[in-house]
């Protein structure tokens, strides 16, 4: 079957004109104390959290002290993550959807290694090749963040020497873009960077 542009396309999910850069900032730095002033209950407390951890990471001299620190923001992180997933799984088009995920999977299944449960990198654009030539890709994600997973020039998972990904990394690699892009959709467009290179750095620092 022939590809057309249409089969690349995906729905726009980002505003014209994001925040005020200075918003954006006065957000990220928990520049107000009231709750009600930032977007929802876990940017509050994520917040708060990463705010608190960092200023301790600054004030300590300890290695071990400053590892247990950094392990607690990374898993802050995460949890933030996960209750935006929790969020937007409920929202018409705001995940993933079920029939797309399963024939991705398909995809993914097909072209990885023989006898192994990984893919190479480089492959991961032939398995969305074969999605987009049956299936329109109805994935909530930010066009920047899908060419910088996959993009044969521009994506960081492609470009990973000798990588080898299962199909969890994949998954877990669209969630957080995902949970960025729907940051993105509402303006705050530095946050949403910050959880895309939490993406990619997950996957390189599996400790």
């Amino acid at each position: 079957m022939a590809l057309k542009m249409k089969n690349f396309q995906v729905d726009p999910v980002y505003p014209e004109k994001p925040l005020p850069v200075r918003e954006q900032f006065a957000l990220l730095e928990g520049a107000y104390t009231e709750a009600k002033k930032y977007p929802n209950e876990d940017y509050f407390k994520f917040i708060t959290n990463v705010i608190s951890l960092r200023k301790d990471f600054t004030h300590s001299a300890q290695l071990n002290t400053r590892k247990e620190i950094a392990e607690a923001e990374y898993k802050a992180w995460m949890e933030f993550v996960d209750a935006r997933k929790a969020v937007l799984q409920k929202e018409e088009m705001g995940w993933m959807g079920k029939k797309t995920r399963e024939f991705l999977q398909e995809c993914f299944d097909r072209n990885r290694v023989r006898d192994d449960t990984r893919i190479k990198a480089t492959a991961l654009i032939d398995a969305h090749h074969m999605f987009v030539q049956t299936q329109h890709f109805h994935v909530p994600i930010h066009p920047r963040g899908l060419s910088q997973m996959i993009h044969p020039h521009q994506g960081y998972m492609i470009s990973y020497p000798e990588g080898m990904f299962e199909w969890e990394d994949l998954m877990r690699t669209y969630e957080i873009q995902m949970v960025a892009s729907s940051e993105k959709s509402a303006g705050r467009w530095i946050f949403g960077e910050e959880l895309s290179c939490l993406s990619f750095w997950q996957l390189a620092d599996k400790e």
